[in-house]
Parts: structure tokens; C-alpha cells; sequence
């Protein structure tokens, strides 16, 4: 008997093959349906799941085989996909593979990759089919779609001072200037103080003023000379005597001014 069998889905440029049991019989071009001879009896008819479209193109049969009889006829539906390629050179990525035609992707990449002491890499944005400057996207699949992520490299600045809080520790892009100052002195809770001496480390200077410029990871510290100063009384300490002074000095002008008795 005679049984006809299509397959939609895709253009006559791909075909796929038709399995008669299990066993391959013959090959059936997009759109096309013809009949097939068959013994007496129930067979089984199969096409192929998947049949490769052009580059980055799929065409998939969600139910790809079925039971036969005389005189019926037998389409199989393909839908198209397509494949999303997620790229970087700088840390992991996800969302690479093969989507419906038509849906969207989700896709998304590590925000900061560390690759060494004192150096990273963080996101900047995407490039080729998606443009975006957030580590997460989503891209609708009307093709085969590519994207791929853009790190800039940072690099990290640590300071170190015994006596004095410095600004400007962190993480900087690559040649960025950045300025840091450090106090001429310090007076510490003895009241000794601290003199700055120089920058030492990855650079070293006499200024208290440095400029640097972030091509690689830079450490640096504040060298300081602790020197004796002459006492700073707290307020409470002062008014005591300042009104001493006062007092004694009341006495001495009464001795010279005021008249003496006779």
C-alpha cells in the first residue's frame, strides 16, 4: 500500500533523510510530499530531528516519528532556530546555544575578573549584534546573533601611613593620573609629632605631593619622623591657668601701683 509523507518547515535547499523502520529508505526535500510503498501491516515512519539549515540556522521536528497505515498521509513540521554565540576573552559567559526563532536570549558575562595580584578586568560594554553597557542583555533571535563582551583592564593602588589617613586608595583604569597628598605633619596623642619624610615603595619622593600614573599595580608608603613638640594643653588645662596668670599678675601691678602707708 501506499502512504504519503511531507516534511514542512524549510526550503527545498535541505532535506532530510526518512527511516522505514529503523532503517533509512530514501531522502525528502522541504515542502515536498510524496507517497511510499509499504508492505502489509503498521510501520514505522522517521525523519530527522534536527536538519542543518545554513550557519547558524537549524531546523528541528518535535515529534520526528510516527506509525503508519494504508492510504494516510503523514506531515512532519520542522521550526527554525537559531544559534546565539556569546564571547569574551575575559571571564565566563553564559547564554550561548540554540533558541527558537522568534524568542529572546538571555545572555550575560562576569562583571569583574581578577587575573593577578593587584589587576582586573572589568565590563565595558557589549559589540556585534547588541549593543549594551550592562553585564546581563537580552537579544531577540530573529537569526543567528552574535555578541561579545569588552573588558578594560584596572589596576589597584594600596597606600600605607602609620600616622594619616591618604585618600586615593583603590582600583583605577589603565594610565589614569592620580594625586595623593600627605599632611607636612601630624601631632599624635602625646603630643609628639609626626613629620613626613618622604614616599617610599613602587615610588619614592621627598614632596608631600605625589602624581602617579596606573600602568601596573603600585604600592606605596608614607614614611614619617616622630619629633618632640612642646605641649598643647586641652581647654579644661588652660583655664586654670590663665586665671593663675591673671591673679599673679594682679598682685605684682597691686605691689607697684598702689600707694604704701605711711
Amino acid at each position: 500500500y501506499l502512504a504519503n509523507i511531507g516534511v514542512t518547515g524549510f526550503s527545498s535547499k535541505f532535506a532530510s533523510r526518512v527511516l522505514i523502520d529503523d532503517e533509512e529508505s530514501g531522502m525528502i526535500r522541504g515542502g515536498e510530499r510524496k507517497p511510499w510503498a509499504f508492505m502489509r501491516g503498521t510501520h514505522k515512519v522517521a525523519v530527522d530531528a534536527l536538519v542543518e539549515g545554513g550557519i547558524g540556522t537549524r531546523y528541528y521536528c518535535h515529534q520526528n516519528y510516527r506509525n503508519v497505515s494504508p492510504e494516510t498521509i503523514h506531515i512532519f513540521e520542522y521550526s527554525t532556530e537559531h544559534y546565539l554565540e556569546v564571547t569574551s576573552v575575559y571571564g565566563e559567559t553564559k547564554g550561548s546555544g540554540w533558541y527558537p526563532k522568534g524568542s529572546s536570549a538571555s545572555f550575560s558575562v562576569e562583571a569583574i575578573v581578577p587575573t593577578g595580584p593587584g589587576t582586573r578586568y572589568v565590563f565595558t560594554r557589549w559589540t556585534d549584534d547588541y549593543k549594551g553597557n550592562s553585564p546581563r542583555g537580552t537579544i531577540v533571535m530573529d537569526g543567528p546573533k552574535n555578541v561579545t563582551a569588552v573588558h578594560r583592564v584596572q589596576y589597584q593602588l594600596k597606600v600605607s601611613s602609620k600616622y594619616a589617613d591618604i585618600k586615593g586608595e583603590g582600583w583605577y583604569d589603565d594610565g589614569v593620573a592620580v594625586q595623593l597628598t600627605a599632611p607636612s605633619v601630624v601631632v599624635l596623642p602625646d603630643m609628639t609629632k609626626a613629620v613626613f619624610a618622604k614616599w617610599s615603595g613602587d615610588m619614592t619622593s621627598s614632596n608631600t605631593v605625589l602624581s602617579v600614573a596606573m600602568r601596573k599595580p603600585l604600592t606605596l608608603n608614607v614614611d614619617w619622623r616622630v619629633e618632640a613638640t612642646q605641649p598643647i594643653l586641652s581647654r579644661e588645662q588652660s583655664i586654670p591657668i590663665a586665671i593663675a596668670g591673671f591673679v599673679l599678675l594682679a598682685a605684682v601691678l597691686a605691689l607697684f601701683i598702689l600707694p604704701k602707708k605711711k
